[in-house]
């Protein structure tokens, strides 16, 4: 296998108490999934953008070599969880493609989370820039702490998924900047969403994507279906497919675990069959891209720290909201007053698990640019803790006398700055090149 190789750099260069040791790295935003969507219009000639990785010398030669340029379609699937390193190790994912060709590596953003991701990728906006920073964070627009994945708020009456779509709430005024990939759209190019029902305009989907731009589908084969019809058609397509499955399967088994082989072998094998199904001048014209949002780090049962209920108590006195989480990214919320002491309580709780930072100029190297920055720690909080590899934070669960058939615990995580989190692979091709792979 070659590569296109990327070269993190670690979080040592601009934290004093980050050991190189720590495995805690800073984004490349040369080569970073947010540059996605701007390639990919690039390509198909709707527009071109200084943040195309065709900007890049050995990208453009590589596409150029492999006949990607100017096609008219181009189907893309966000894998989520597939992070280079797992593929990588677990030799069970297009293995004679990847042995035959040469592999580029993106990094994802800060924080390693998917809706802070997803809309980076759609919206092809750094996250300083389109504002939705982590997972569960504080909005000071309504006071309280967004789950952004379900669009609901902690302690609410109703905590159902869309609860603040039903209160009346449009999520898309909560962005700074928006700006979904349907917007392009013209007679002569259509950009789709395709997403399962269970997710389709609803949740994340409301804050990123037109409804019109979105195709729910039933299964996998309701939907590459679906897939086939469009590109019979004249136009243009810039498709985008999320895969979740793996996802789920990296948590609950781990990132490097048999189960996630299974998953992504099922998925190989549903895309293969599709891929060879489709007809010769098809492939010849239409682009398959495959990447991801992030990878997974696995979580050891030993370095998992609990927060107890007297815990939760203190925090309850020092902050002014309830504790955010982006995976392994904490946020927290201090009251002016109060930031001294929650630095202290932290620092002890954490110790060695992960750097506790107050809101500095050294957390620029974390993003892309300085737009916005004076505003981020709004949204991120005034104090962070970023996990090294392997730790992860739970809140302690009462009243667990219940006998458990299976294990809930989760085997893998994200949100943080590991290696495994932060790389992740990118194959595109024209579907004829990567079918004789198949």
């Amino acid at each position: 296998m070659r590569e296109l190789n990327i070269e993190l750099k670690n979080l040592s260069i601009i934290h004093d108490s980050v050991k190189e040791s720590d495995g805690l790295y800073l984004p490349d935003f040369k080569f970073n999934v947010f540059k996605l969507r701007h390639t990919f219009e690039d390509l198909l000639g709707i527009s071109e953008s200084e943040h195309s990785l065709l900007k890049e010398k050995n990208i453009k030669r590589l596409l150029s070599d492999r006949g990607c340029m100017e096609p008219k379609n181009i189907i893309h699937f966000t894998i989520d969880s597939l992070g280079y390193n797992q593929i990588n190790k677990n030799n069970g994912f297009f293995d004679k493609y990847y042995l035959n060709n040469e592999v580029i590596q993106l990094s994802s953003v800060f924080p390693t989370i998917t809706s802070t991701i997803m809309s980076s990728i759609h919206s092809g906006l750094p996250p300083e820039v389109h504002g939705l920073l982590g997972h569960k964070i504080y909005f000071p627009e309504i006071g309280n702490i967004i789950d952004t994945l379900n669009l609901n708020v902690p302690n609410a009456y109703d905590r159902k998924k869309d609860a603040l779509i039903k209160s009346g709430i449009n999520p898309k005024v909560l962005m700074w900047k928006y700006n979904p990939p349907s917007w392009q759209n013209t007679e002569d190019y259509k950009q789709y969403n395709f997403l399962n029902t269970n997710i389709a305009m609803s949740g994340l989907s409301h804050f990123m994507l037109e409804p019109d731009s979105v195709i729910p589908f039933r299964n996998y084969i309701d939907g590459l279906e679906k897939i086939r019809k469009l590109l019979k058609r004249k136009e243009k397509f810039y498709i985008h497919f999320y895969i979740g499955d793996v996802d789920d399967l990296s948590h609950g088994y781990g990132p490097f675990s048999e189960e996630f082989s299974k998953g992504l072998n099922l998925i190989e094998y549903i895309l293969s069959n599709f891929l060879m199904s489709l007809k010769k001048e098809i492939g010849e014209e239409t682009l398959i891209s495959i990447s991801a949002d992030h990878g997974q780090n696995t979580i050891e049962e030993e370095k998992q720290i609990i927060l107890k209920e007297e815990d939760v108590e203190k925090l309850q006195r020092l902050c002014y909201a309830p504790m955010g989480k982006s995976g392994r990214i904490l946020h927290f919320y201090a009251k002016k007053e109060m930031e001294n002491k929650l630095e202290a309580f932290l620092n002890e709780k954490i110790s060695e698990a992960g750097l506790v930072t107050h809101w500095n100029n050294k957390l620029k190297s974390l993003f892309s640019c300085n737009e916005n920055f004076g505003r981020l720690k709004e949204r991120l909080g005034e104090i962070m803790v970023l996990l090294k590899p392997n730790y992860s934070l739970e809140q302690e669960k009462l009243n667990t006398n219940q006998t458990q058939l299976f294990d809930k615990r989760l085997k893998g995580h994200h949100g943080s700055l590991s290696k495994d989190e932060l790389i992740v692979p990118f194959i595109i091709d024209k579907i004829s090149n990567f079918k004789s792979y198949l």
